[in-house]
C-alpha cells in the first residue's frame, strides 16, 4: 500500500517516498532505513515520529533536525546527540532516562515533545540550498515560483506534491523521479519529455 513512491523495498504505506528500505507509514521520506511515521525527512536510520529530519540515526520524536544521533523529543537541533527534550545527557544517563520515559508512554512523550515544539520558532518555509523559489519544502532548486515539495527542480512553476528532477515545466503533479523536463499540465510522470496534459 504505497503510493506515489518509487525504488522502495520491503515498506508499506509510504505516500510520495522514494529509495527506503524496511519503512512504513511515511510521506515525503527519501533514502531511508527503518523509518517508522516520518514526514519530510531524508537519510534516516532506525528512526520514528520524525519530521523535516536529515542525517538522523537512532532519533525518536524529532523536529527539524540534521545529522543527529540518539535524539528523544528534540527540536531545531544540529549535530546533536545524546539529548533528551533538548538537553544534553551522557551515554549511559541518556539510555536510562529514555528507558524511563519509555515507561510513561507514548501520550505523555507526545504531550512533552508537542510542548517542546511550540515553546520554540520555527521556519515559516521549508527550503533548502535553493535560490529564487517561492512555495514550501523545497530542496536543492532554483528559480522556482509556487512550488510544494520540490527537490532537484529548476526553472518550473505551479508544481504541486512531490516533483523531483524536473526541469522548465509548469502546472504538474508527481512528476519526476527520473529526469523530466518540458512538461505542461501533467501528473504522474516519470522520465519524460515534452508532454501535455498528460
Amino acid at each position: 500500500l504505497c503510493f506515489a513512491s518509487h525504488y522502495n523495498e520491503d515498506c508499506g504505506y509510504l505516500t510520495y517516498s522514494a529509495n527506503n528500505r524496511n519503512s512504513y507509514d511515511g510521506l515525503n521520506v527519501f533514502k531511508s532505513e527503518f523509518a517508522y511515521e516520518a514526514n519530510y525527512c531524508e537519510r534516516l536510520f532506525m528512526s520514528a515520529f520524525c519530521t523535516y529530519c536529515f542525517d538522523c540515526v537512532n532519533c525518536l520524536f524529532g523536529y527539524d533536525l540534521r545529522n543527529c544521533s540518539n535524539c528523544f523529543g528534540c527540536v531545531n537541533l544540529r549535530n546533536a546527540s545524546h539529548q533528551i527534550f533538548n538537553v544534553q545527557y551522557r551515554k549511559d544517563d541518556y539510555e536510562k532516562e529514555v528507558a524511563r520515559w519509555e515507561e510513561r508512554g507514548i501520550s505523555e512523550i507526545k504531550a512533552k515533545f508537542e510542548e517542546l515544539k511550540q515553546s520554540l520558532p520555527r521556519r515559516a518555509m521549508y527550503e533548502n540550498k535553493s535560490v529564487n523559489s517561492t512555495g514550501a519544502d523545497i530542496e536543492e532548486s532554483k528559480n522556482l515560483r509556487n512550488c510544494f515539495v520540490a527537490k532537484e527542480c529548476e526553472d518550473s512553476a505551479y508544481l504541486f506534491v512531490n516533483s523531483a528532477k524536473v526541469r522548465e515545466s509548469m502546472d504538474g503533479n508527481n512528476l519526476g523521479y527520473d529526469p523530466s523536463e518540458f512538461l505542461y499540465e501533467c501528473q504522474g510522470i516519470t522520465g519524460s519529455k515534452d508532454l501535455k496534459f498528460c
